[in-house]
């Protein structure tokens, strides 16, 4: 009996295992890069409701120039 009769080959082990290796790089690969973009998005939705709470005040001391040069 011949070594390749005795142990079958099993040929489909180490692709299988690239996939899988593959997947978890991938998978870890699309969590970090949320975990970036959620802080990044974060940020960037604090930074606008600053300049909206900004742009709401001049837009109010604006009104009560106008309305002061109108009385005038």
């Amino acid at each position: 009996m011949s070594e390749d009769t005795a142990k079958p080959k099993k040929h489909w082990i180490e692709p299988a295992a690239a996939i899988l290796m593959a997947a978890t790089v991938t998978t870890t690969w699309c969590s970090f890069q949320s975990s970036r973009w959620s802080g990044q998005s974060r940020s960037l939705a604090t930074r606008a409701g600053r300049l909206d709470r900004k742009a709401n005040l001049l837009v109010v001391e604006g009104q009560q120039v106008q309305a002061v040069h109108i009385e005038i």
